[in-house]
């Protein structure tokens, strides 16, 4: 470039790096250098400059390539790109697998599960077969129908419904065959342990995680919606959803399936009953559902009634052989009740140890040591639960006597709420039950600002309802007969050969030696000083097998239904060969009054 001036200004400028000028003198200026320029293209700006360094007098500009290094091309960086969203993608995929993988396996185990609890319950009726599956089957028919998911939630919700359907008869793991497969109308106290199925059903799978809602299928499927089902009588959408559609799918299958009293019913007679049930006993929407699958022919009548038909004809010498057979075992053939006497023994140690202390401290006259039951049928097994209490309580207190309340219904929260509070106005300082609601434990917590009551439960803990008056809680523990039951089944084994049986081997029975028996924690705050030693004792008695002393003592037993009918418990009562726990049947004379 020309210039004129001496020593003029000389700027130069990258463009596409630099932000400004830079100006120097001319005699100033020598190599210019840029280091670690990136690649790409670029301008060199150089200029001479007025002596005021602000007018550019006169420039030339260059246009220059700076060549990339290898990593730095386009194609090399698209390259990366792409192995590192490839990594990316594997790496979540393998974290996505792994967690996959672990709720198939958790699935897996569920639908084992609940395949072998459902196989174990349909197993003791011989001619129920797979009833627990079609109800399941009808069950996600209906709901599918009903269209009652969100879209999001259908697969799994109807999945859920399916394991819960399966499920729903648990309860009648607990229930007697003499009972399950009887020739003929059910009595009271049959009736009772049947409908005692639901209960014991959602106790079981109260813990059971893996299913959602599953206990609101096993209880409550035999609630009705105009509120006269049980076990607690809820009414119209009360009841839990999953509960009103196995209730049309269990009654539907129950009336076309084969049974061991009677065949399948007639078909427009199932209809008919199907449709008058209709917002009395049924769901209007649920049973709306079901009728238009039969309409559709989704449920196909004409096949499932070939196939009941084909089952009557096809009844052969084996199956008549095995109704024979259980008719010559014991009537509680494959019962689990556990020896629960033991459990209510161990209760009156603790209710005798607290009134021995009232009786200490004068709060109570030895005369005054009475303890009251709250009951529920004057039932064998209701008399020997409430009459190893009293020889519990006696075992520490001799002098004390009991006072038992019948309330003649089963889980009626106002009966035996009503019960206990006479028991309590008669003087019972203690009190306990055979029932199922809260009611008494409430009873008792309530008059105990006014007078010395205390509580013992049986089978549910009451210390959050009564914290300031309940001692203790006796349960059976279902979970051992439920574990065996699916061993036996899985493993294609009869149950009393892997539950160690009782006496004649084919009761399925024991107490606290195997667990099926346990005591809930003692309420310290509450119990007598000593009292959880004096339990451990006798627990530990127990364990070692030596029972007798339980039904054993100075009392003469009369049977309330034949006075005439006695039982001297001199040398003791054992069980018979008929019972996996003893259904002692006698009032202990003297000892025990009965409320009229």
């Amino acid at each position: 470039m020309n210039y004129t001036i001496q020593e003029p200004n000389v700027g130069y400028f990258l463009e596409g790096y630099d932000t400004q000028w830079a100006i120097v003198s001319q005699n100033a200026l020598g190599n210019i250098f840029y280091l670690n320029l990136p690649s790409g293209t670029y301008t060199f700006h150089l200029a001479i400059l007025d002596s005021a360094g602000e007018r550019v007098l006169e420039e030339r500009k260059f246009e220059l390539v700076k060549e990339g290094e290898f990593y730095e091309q386009s194609f090399f960086q698209a390259y990366l790109l792409l192995v590192l969203s490839l990594l990316l993608i594997w790496c979540t995929w393998l974290v996505v697998q792994r967690q996959l993988n672990a709720s198939q396996e958790k699935l897996n185990m569920a639908n084992e599960t609940v395949m072998a609890i459902a196989k174990s319950v349909d197993a003791k009726d011989v001619r129920t077969h797979q009833h627990s599956m079609r109800v399941a089957e009808y069950s996600v028919m209906i709901a599918d129908e009903m269209n009652c998911f969100k879209w999001w939630q259908r697969t799994k919700a109807l999945a859920n419904l399916k394991k819960a359907a399966q499920m729903h008869d648990i309860g009648k793991i607990g229930v007697p065959d003499s009972v399950l497969n009887k020739v003929g109308r059910l009595d009271n106290e049959e009736y009772a342990k049947m409908k005692s199925h639901v209960v014991s059903g959602s106790d079981i799978l109260k813990d059971f995680t893996l299913v959602d809602h599953v206990v609101d299928g096993t209880r409550y499927h035999h609630e009705r919606y105009d509120g006269r089902g049980y076990p607690e009588g809820l009414k119209g959408e009360e009841i839990p959803l999953f509960g009103r559609i196995i209730a049309v799918a269990d009654a539907f299958d129950a009336m076309t399936s084969n049974r061991v009293y009677r065949n399948h019913m007639d078909t427009d007679y199932v209809m008919n009953e199907m449709k008058r049930g209709r917002g009395t006993q049924f769901d209007p929407n649920a049973l709306d559902a079901f009728l238009r699958l039969v309409d559709k022919g989704v449920i196909d009548l004409d096949k499932i009634y070939a196939e009941k038909k084909a089952e009557v004809m096809e009844v052969d010498q084996k199956t008549k052989e095995e109704l024979e057979r259980r008719e010559s075992v014991p009537a509680n053939y494959h019962t689990f009740k556990g020896e629960a006497y033991q459990g209510r023994y161990v209760s009156g140690i603790a209710a005798g140890m607290k009134i021995k202390e009232m009786i200490k401290e004068e709060i109570i006259t030895p005369d005054q040591a009475i303890v009251g039951f709250v009951a529920a049928y004057p039932t064998s097994e209701v008399i020997s639960g409430y009459t190893a209490f009293l020889l519990g309580v006696r075992a520490i207190v001799p002098q004390a006597v009991m006072e038992v309340s019948y309330t003649n219904t089963w889980s009626s929260y106002a009966h035996e709420k009503s019960a206990a509070k006479e028991l309590i106005a008669d003087g019972c300082v203690v009190i306990s039950q055979h029932t199922d609601t809260i009611g008494p434990a409430i009873a008792c917590e309530e008059a105990s600002e006014f007078s010395p009551v205390y509580f013992v439960g049986y089978n549910q803990s009451m210390s959050e309802v009564a914290p300031g008056t309940s001692l203790v809680t006796s349960r059976i523990c279902w979970d051992p007969y439920v574990l065996a039951a699916v061993e036996a089944v899985w493993n294609d084994k009869s149950i009393e050969s892997v539950v160690t049986g009782r006496i004649h081997g084919s009761d399925v029975s024991a107490g606290f030696e195997k667990g099926w028996v346990e005591m809930d924690n003692l309420n310290f705050q509450v119990a007598a000083k000593g009292t959880q030693e004096a339990m451990n004792k006798v627990i530990d008695q127990f364990k070692r097998g030596n029972g007798d002393f339980v039904f054993k003592g100075n009392y003469l037993g009369v049977n309330p239904d034949d006075p005439s009918d006695t039982f001297n418990l001199k040398n003791g009562y054992k069980e018979n060969e008929n019972t996996s726990y003893p259904f002692f049947h006698y009032v202990l004379q003297d000892v025990i009054t009965v409320k009229e």
